[in-house]
């Protein structure tokens, strides 16, 4: 190969021999379909997909499957989305996109955002695009929400009212997945999602704010959220709560090409022991975030980054968070470092913030204070290229 490491939409060459230049060859990164740009005898020449992380290149041909190397991807650019004002968001001041630089806290403005919003939350990258897409409330009163997009190339932003959206029928989920296409989590009846009403997960047209059914699930939940996209298996993954008791959890697994879910059922979860995040890394690998003793997880007590086994619900330790915590969310992975990224709140009293980044090759984390962080000027959410 003619790199080891790249970034999104960069071109690599596969260099053999007695490659066909008519054949339907497939090349694979980590699990991600690439778009394959030319090919002679000698070589292919293929650009690094949309979606895809560090991990194997599998080459595809005749339904033989073969890995020939391995690449690391660079996604090294963290954005926060910071409000000012109100504590809740819920005002007409200043928000903001900027971009964080993770070994200082400091941070840089990429684009204000000229809304009034109640809620901007589930934000998601597309890197085929190079912007930021989040769930926007328009009103307090739950009767219509928009994706708000903002192309970080020139700071611009755009709503994009989503169809179908009442007091009863809301999103309240985003993923992106394979070749860029954006799924919601949607649901219907009681606007906390706790009724027996159907809930779907859904193909959102980002031009119009249409949308398709991809699959209807068959859960009474009274939540399903931390979604997070497999793309080695095109299924979408989330924590799914079985009960109203906080007694057991599971992961919901939706498999996009059929529409199919499964639940599979969380080892060692209990009314104080539980969990409140999800992540994928390299190679496919499923972490969460888990805490140990009151259920909003403002002990002293344990808390933990474990790697899920997918198939079974069961949890290997990968770090141990020497932290007190009111708050540690908006988790996003690093492929280029391996590393863990979330939002950590230092005190109860929404006056300092830090990034919480955990190395998952050793289990070492750090805490960089974030800058410019006050009652009144707070981040809600993180996202990584």
């Amino acid at each position: 190969m003619s790199s080891s490491t790249g970034n999104i939409g960069d071109e690599i060459t596969i260099n053999g021999q007695n490659f066909n230049s008519n054949g339907n060859y497939i090349i694979q990164f980590n699990g991600v379909n690439g778009v394959i740009t030319e090919i002679t005898s000698t070589a292919i020449k293929v650009q690094i997909p949309s979606g895809a992380t560090s991990g194997d290149i599998v080459l595809v041909y005749n339904d033989i499957s073969t890995v020939i190397g391995s690449i690391t991807i660079n996604l090294n650019n963290l954005y926060g989305y910071k409000y000012f004002g109100n504590p809740s968001g819920d005002s007409s001041e200043q928000k903001q996109i900027v971009e964080i630089d993770k070994s200082n806290g400091t941070s840089q403005l990429v684009a204000s955002l000229n809304v009034n919003s109640t809620y901007f939350e589930n934000i998601v990258f597309d890197s085929s695009s190079n912007k930021i897409i989040g769930l926007y409330d328009v009103d307090d009163n739950n009767v219509s929400q928009s994706l708000l997009i903002i192309d970080l190339n020139n700071g611009n932003s755009q709503t994009v009212d989503l169809n179908n959206v009442s007091e009863n029928s809301r999103y309240s989920g985003l993923v992106v997945g394979n070749n860029s296409k954006i799924y919601g989590y949607k649901y219907y009846g009681n606007p906390s999602g706790n009724s027996s009403e159907q809930k779907q997960i859904v193909e959102i047209d980002k031009s119009n704010g249409t949308s398709q059914l991809v699959a209807t699930l068959n859960i009474n939940s009274t939540y399903f959220g931390n979604l997070v996209f497999d793309s080695s298996s095109n299924k979408i993954i989330g924590l799914y709560d079985v009960d109203d008791n906080n007694v057991s959890q599971s992961l919901l697994i939706v498999d996009l090409n059929n529409g199919n879910s499964q639940t599979v059922h969380l080892n060692n979860v209990s009314e104080n022991s539980r969990y409140s995040g999800l992540i994928v890394g390299n190679n496919s690998k499923l972490y969460g975030y888990k805490y140990y003793g009151t259920p909003s997880g403002d002990s002293s007590e344990q808390k933990q980054i474990v790697e899920i086994d997918k198939s079974n619900g069961t949890s290997q330790l990968v770090a141990t968070l020497n932290v007190i915590s009111t708050y540690f969310g908006n988790l996003v992975f690093d492929s280029s470092s391996n590393k863990i990224i979330g939002l950590y709140d230092v005190d109860d009293n929404n006056v300092s913030q830090s990034l919480l980044i955990v190395d998952l090759n050793n289990g070492n984390s750090q805490t960089v204070d974030l800058n410019n962080v006050s009652e009144n000027s707070r981040y809600s959410g993180l996202i990584n290229e």
